[in-house]
């Protein structure tokens, strides 16, 4: 059997994972055939096999590129944007092009009431995400840019709980110009920002 260079084999994962998450977001978890996702790159299943034990394994990957890429955007954002802005520009990741995205977030959300390993990916990613957020809460509230009257963790809860519960209103047929301006004024208030009422 002819060896794989590392970068080649990194490389063609990472392809098959884009794949994954591509035709899951519009076929969804259930739908979606490991033949499906090999055709749409133009490569056996048998090849997936060399890179993927299964279906589950290979959303399991899927997740964690998912995250990470929202990580690494959410930094970039929060680095250089006023903080509502940045969680506006978090939640349009969120939202994704498409409400297919949004239902492909949900089916994996399901899974992770009966895949621990799913589960234990998003509960490491949320409590990273919480602790960031937390943290600069704090630094925000010493310098008198958020109420200082209100538990940070408590903010930062409040907000990520906003943020998932607006975004699924979206499969329920909410436009997401809504979602958005909606997210950026109850944000404000849960912030104690006066400024609510500008567009989003």
């Amino acid at each position: 059997m002819p060896k794989v260079i590392p970068e080649y084999r990194e490389e063609a994962k990472k392809k098959i994972i884009a794949a994954g998450f591509e035709m899951m977001s519009q076929k969804g978890y259930c739908a979606t055939t490991l033949d499906d996702i090999a055709g749409h790159i133009g490569v056996s299943k048998t090849t997936l096999y060399l890179y993927f034990t299964n279906k589950e394994d290979l959303v399991i990957e899927i997740v964690r590129s998912v995250h990470a890429e929202i990580e690494r955007q959410a930094i970039e954002f929060f680095k250089t944007e006023p903080i509502l802005d940045a969680y506006v520009h978090v939640l349009d990741l969120i939202l994704g092009r498409d409400l297919k995205r949004v239902g492909f977030t949900h089916d994996i959300l399901a899974l992770s009431a009966r895949n621990p390993a799913i589960r234990k990916i998003h509960e490491d990613h949320m409590n990273k995400v919480i602790e960031r957020a937390t943290a600069g809460l704090i630094i925000l509230q010493k310098r008198g840019e958020v109420r200082r009257d209100a538990d940070p963790r408590t903010m930062t809860l409040a907000l990520v709980a906003l943020m998932s519960g607006l975004s699924s209103l979206t499969l329920k047929g909410i436009e997401a110009d809504e979602i958005r301006r909606r997210f950026y004024e109850t944000g404000a208030i849960i912030l104690g920002m006066p400024d609510f009422n500008r567009e989003v």
